[in-house]
């Protein structure tokens, strides 16, 4: 792991490497621009991203979910790393779930008018989206292009709370469509959609504690050839989301912990059979939310699934390119250019990442090279603040994207 020399003094000195914390003008001698376009990259910035792809078995982005410049982030370096031998792409979705999608959309020509149908059938049934992080028409894009470039889409994480009839329908797919099938499912799934309905109305209710107990839905598994795997494999999937959800009421940090278990456990699975498959290890681009993406321990208190990537990077000898986004800008509703830190303010959560946050810039994309800046704290006494600490052992760059905003909703 990573190590910085911590001094809780403030040292005079007129060397700006030997402040009594991590300044901006520090950082900014680390600290690149680049443009992103529809179609690439440019600039210092991305020339030094597209040397790091070359090294990398394995890149990681650590997002704010729903965030435009995300996606339109991935949707460029997607072709990029597709040359470099990138062909798979882990994100966080329940691998069922997803690939249930990529199946409706798999014949569709236009991928945004196809997730708008599958969208607009699944909020009539239960009020809400059945997919997270692909619901806006900047995650089509990337949806789009990652079919284009042949690279094979994965899942790792939980099933999601509102896909559940969606796979119920899977599971119907699967079966030999009986009548007394039929009838089951019917009956669990009406079971399950007044279930959504007493949750949206009462928000603390025992939604998935109610699934895990119910009759109706344990019939519809019973009916089922559950010798048949696929059906075996979405079943178990479900009754564990069901039980971390369930947590996530009772005891949210063990929640947390299975979450973690469960995205690491897949990972393993998944890189062991396409290692397996293709005789070597596999490039993976992995997209998920920073609490999950950072080396090391998380603000959680979690070994997650970057620091498992990190460690079977070691064990290949090969690299992890650690990416994390931050945001200073961000636009809104109520103003023209709302400020997402105000970081010239004195909070104490500002002035603790001020030295990271002042780099961004209202129209350019910001690059911070955290491992060179490493190199520098650990040759100067300087004492860092912990968030800041955090975010150095965990990452290798830190990306500020230009005045963000949110994806634009492909259904309203």
């Amino acid at each position: 792991m990573k190590k910085i020399v911590f001094l809780l003094f403030s040292l005079s000195s007129l060397s700006v490497l030997a402040q009594d914390t991590i300044s901006k003008e520090l950082v900014a001698s680390y600290t690149y621009t680049f443009s992103v376009d529809s179609l690439q990259l440019s600039g210092e910035g991305a020339n030094v991203l597209k040397r790091e792809f070359t090294k990398a078995q394995y890149v990681l982005l650590g997002e704010t979910h729903d965030m435009a410049e995300i996606a339109q982030f991935t949707n460029v370096i997607l072709p990029i790393l597709k040359k470099q031998g990138f062909n798979f792409f882990m994100s966080e979705h329940g691998n069922n779930g997803l690939q249930r999608l990529l199946q409706l959309i798999e014949s569709e020509a236009e991928i945004e008018k196809a997730l708008q149908s599958i969208y607009q059938a699944e909020l009539a049934r239960t009020g809400h989206f059945p997919m997270p992080f692909l619901k806006g028409e900047e995650d089509a894009q990337f949806l789009k292009t990652s079919l284009e470039n042949e690279m094979m889409l994965l899942g790792i994480d939980q099933e999601y709370f509102y896909s559940f009839p969606f796979l119920f329908d899977a599971l119907l797919d699967l079966s030999d469509g009986s009548a007394n099938i039929i009838a089951a499912q019917q009956k669990a799934m009406a079971f399950i959609i007044s279930e959504y309905k007493k949750l949206d109305e009462q928000k603390d209710y025992p939604f998935c504690a109610k699934l895990e107990s119910s009759r109706e839905i344990e019939g519809f598994f019973n009916s089922l050839d559950t010798s048949d795997l696929r059906i075996q494999n979405i079943i178990n999937d479900l009754k564990l989301s069901w039980t971390i959800y369930a947590l996530n009421q009772t005891n949210p940090r063990q929640s947390f912990v299975e979450q973690g278990a469960l995205m690491k456990r897949q990972f393993s699975k998944l890189h062991d059979q396409l290692s397996l498959e293709r005789y070597e290890a596999p490039k993976i681009l992995i997209k998920m939310g920073a609490l999950h993406t950072m080396r090391g321990k998380t603000p959680l208190g979690i070994f997650d699934i970057g620091d498992l990537v990190s460690q079977q990077a070691k064990l290949e000898g090969s690299q992890d390119l650690n990416l994390l986004f931050m945001f200073r800008y961000y636009k809104d509703a109520e103003e023209e250019l709302g400020y997402f830190d105000n970081a010239e303010g004195g909070s104490n959560w500002l002035r603790q990442r001020k030295a990271f946050m002042l780099q961004g810039q209202v129209e350019q994309w910001t690059l911070i090279d955290i491992r060179g800046l490493e190199k520098a704290l650990k040759n100067n006494k300087v004492f860092v603040y912990p968030p800041l600490a955090s975010i150095i052992a965990g990452h290798d760059y830190v990306i500020i994207p230009p005045a963000a905003s949110d994806v634009k909703p492909l259904m309203e």
